[in-house]
């Protein structure tokens, strides 16, 4: 047990500082967003971002917000959280919906 609890911290050890590198993960802000028929999440990164890092960043920051794989299917009338990211006013950045 004891082992498992050492792997395991040296793992998010590991793994936490990735994520510091992602403003989308440390957002406070979101958005919720219905599914349309067709849409991905590659496409429903398109509308929140303007350049391919952030595209791929945000996609992540879904999947483990909303605890789904990066390769999922999604469903029609599915409801994802989406993190906004905001200026440093407080106002949130434009987005391309």
């Amino acid at each position: 047990m004891k082992k498992l609890f050492v792997i395991m911290l040296i793992a998010f050890a590991a793994l936490g500082p990735l994520h510091l590198n992602n403003a989308y993960l440390r957002s406070s802000s979101f958005d919720t967003v219905t599914i349309r028929q067709g849409e991905s999440l590659h496409t429903l990164a398109d509308k929140y971002t303007v350049n391919a890092g952030d595209k791929e960043k945000l996609v992540e920051a879904i999947c483990d917000i909303n605890n789904i794989p990066a390769d999922s299917v999604l469903q029609a009338g599915r409801r994802l959280q989406v993190p906004v990211l905001t200026a440093p006013s407080g106002t949130e950045l434009a987005q391309n919906r």
